[in-house]
């Protein structure tokens, strides 16, 4: 499976002079900064804060595209489309795709660094 676009992968290899480890490292950091992100949502949801959701989905949608991380970086597009609008119903589910989507990632990450 194809998690980053080609053009993008090329690009960050470019910028990075062609250093593996580098895209490697943004991976592991994107996988550590995005559940935390993703907890903030949740607080903000338990606590009827739309702003803390708005800003969590925001940040996260920015760090995945960023990336070229597809089909995420869509997803996350239409959720803070929605955050917006203050529109957080079914925001579990929503959350659940986004934990399913960092499983391949770090499926991705293994096969890249194996």
């Amino acid at each position: 499976m194809e998690l980053i676009k080609k053009d993008k992968k090329n690009e960050l290899m470019e910028l990075s002079d062609g250093n593996l480890d580098l895209l490697i490292e943004l991976l592991g950091k994107y996988l550590e900064n995005t559940p935390e992100l993703l907890q903030k949502a949740r607080d903000g949801i338990k606590n009827g804060d739309v702003n803390m959701v708005d800003y969590a989905v925001h940040t996260m949608k920015g760090s995945t595209l960023s990336l070229g991380l597809e089909p995420m970086g869509d997803f996350l597009v239409q959720l803070n489309q929605r955050t917006k609008k203050q529109d957080l119903d079914n925001m579990e589910e929503s959350f659940r795709q986004i934990e399913a989507y960092l499983e391949d990632v770090k499926i991705y990450l293994q096969e890249m660094t194996a």
